[in-house]
């Protein structure tokens, strides 16, 4: 199965994913389509702006911080910064730049261990459908103060 090129040659009854390959390449559409009939709709709706381009975003944010922080990669920092950036998450839980901050600075640390926008994408589509394939707990049975984490029937991690 190859990803259909335009929206008229996905016909969901022929082209039903098989492999976790084709169910890759099927979401990676997805997400493309989406984005491409949310530029259509605001573009038939008077909109000039271009749809949001993920990779390019990503590429965006690496040249620049790159250029603001340097081109080296020490995981150390990164992972201080991150929980510099969680405690301030803790005081404020509801404060979403303080979220995009942990997220930003995760993918800074990407593309700083040899990562393309493209690898940072594919890789962020296959771990939610691997979460999604798991067996997690019921939640109304969970502590609130504990991560809640899929049950390990003998997988390995990942």
């Amino acid at each position: 199965m190859s990803a259909p090129q335009t929206f008229e040659e996905f016909d969901v009854s022929e082209n039903v994913p098989q492999s976790d390959e084709e169910r890759r390449e099927f979401n990676l559409w997805n997400v493309r389509a989406a984005a491409v009939r949310a530029w259509d709709a605001g573009h038939l709706a008077g909109s000039t702006e271009a749809p949001f381009n993920f990779s390019e975003h990503l590429q965006r944010q690496r040249e620049w911080s790159e250029k603001t922080f340097g081109p080296d990669y020490h995981p150390s920092k990164i992972v201080k910064h991150i929980r510099k950036e969680l405690d301030e998450v803790l005081a404020a839980t509801h404060d979403l730049v303080e979220w995009i901050d942990v997220i930003l600075i995760a993918f800074d640390g990407a593309w700083r261990a040899g990562y393309s926008p493209d690898q940072i994408i594919e890789a962020l589509v296959e771990k939610q459908e691997k979460n999604e394939g798991r067996t997690w707990p019921d939640w109304r049975e969970s502590s609130e103060d504990e991560p809640m984490e899929h049950v390990r029937d003998g997988e390995a991690e990942g």
